[in-house]
């Protein structure tokens, strides 16, 4: 009997030890409480340290490091408070014969390798200077939300006396009230500049920057950027128009939600417009390219001009063929006129200069 009873206690000895075991490598109720709560902490300091991704100011800021080993300068100039950088070249010559400020596609950056870049790096050598603007990013409207309809239409008896009908009913009607009054909280705050704010600001600041070297100054807006270029040139004060030109090159109208209408930013211009496009291959589109001519010709534009282009102008195999159009065009359309403006006011006779004379002496003396 005593061996049957030594046997049974030596038989639950492991089990006791490995449950002994266990219960002592489980973490007690407060220390797993502790390290949720710390688990918690840390998953929300990162969620509030986490910085929403800026891609264009990111690929602006490479386009800076890689311009630095060219002979392009990236000037840092302010507008409305913000720092932004212009890309400018000067000219081969001492004295420049003029400026040019690009205003680039929205799609693209401030040295897109196709139409941008050609003009840009090209045009110096003909003794013109050349500045791009940098943008940020267009904001673009939103896409409507998919709205969801009932496969069967309620009818009277199923929301006749139903309390959670009457919930559904009201709940809508509650969330717009809460909006609304999210909505009136916000109205003081003070809102950041739109993209066209912006743009204006620093076309501003730029051409300052650049008729310190010469009065004369050329905006080109390539595709989207046309828009700005033409909003920049509507604003422009009589006094400056002589020595203003405006060059759209394939434009279009800008996709950002501030952005004005190009056709009506057309029968503002006062100055000098030259327009290239090319007829696109879907007859069945809109000819935008009409729409700005008969808008030209209704406001009495003095000098609007269109010029077709190839489809291929705008791809790398017809960068050579736009940069010819458009140097000629500068070359002939621009600076011809001027020099021959000059040289006609300076052949006229000038005025004789008028001597002072005390009162009784003899002019003929």
């Amino acid at each position: 009997m005593k061996k049957i009873i030594l046997l049974s206690l030596l038989a639950s000895l492991p089990y006791n030890s490995s449950h002994a075991s266990n219960h002592a490598n489980e973490p007690t109720a407060d220390q797993s409480q502790t390290d949720k709560t710390d688990t918690d902490n840390t998953q929300a300091e990162t969620a509030a340290t986490r910085v929403a991704p800026k891609p264009r100011a990111d690929l602006q800021r490479d386009l800076a490091l890689l311009l630095q080993n060219s002979l392009t300068q990236v000037v840092q100039l302010s507008a409305l408070d913000q720092q932004f950088d212009l890309y400018y070249l000067e000219a081969e010559a001492k004295k420049p014969v003029g400026s040019i400020l690009f205003f680039p596609d929205d799609r693209g950056h401030s040295n897109w390798p196709v139409t941008l870049a050609p003009l840009r790096e090209g045009l110096p050598r003909y003794d013109w200077q050349t500045a791009v603007i940098t943008q940020p990013e267009p904001v673009l409207a939103a896409t409507p939300a998919r709205t969801s309809y009932a496969d069967t239409p309620a009818t009277e008896q199923d929301t006749g006396d139903d309390p959670a009908a009457e919930d559904s009913i009201v709940q809508p009607n509650a969330q717009a009230s809460s909006a609304s009054e999210l909505a009136g909280d916000n109205s003081d705050a003070v809102s950041d500049p739109t993209l066209a704010e912006i743009t204006i600001a620093r076309a501003s600041a730029a051409s300052q920057m650049l008729k310190e070297q010469s009065p004369l100054l050329i905006l080109i807006g390539i595709g989207q950027g046309a828009t700005w270029a033409t909003a920049f040139a509507a604003g422009i004060d009589k006094s400056a128009k002589d020595n203003t030109r405006l060059l759209l090159i394939n434009a279009q109208q800008s996709e950002d939600i501030s952005a004005p209408k190009l056709i009506e930013l057309i029968g503002d211009l006062k100055i000098d417009t030259i327009d290239i496009y090319s007829q696109r291959q879907n007859s069945s589109s809109y000819p935008w390219q009409e729409a700005r001519k008969r808008a030209a010709n209704r406001s009495e534009m003095e000098n609007y001009m269109q010029i077709a282009a190839p489809n291929s102008a705008w791809s790398r195999s017809g960068n050579n063929w736009l940069f010819r159009k458009v140097y000629g065009l500068l070359k002939n359309q621009v600076l011809k006129p001027l020099q021959q403006k000059a040289a006609e006011a300076a052949a006229q006779p000038q005025p004789a200069k008028k001597r002072n004379q005390r009162p009784g002496s003899n002019s003929n003396n």
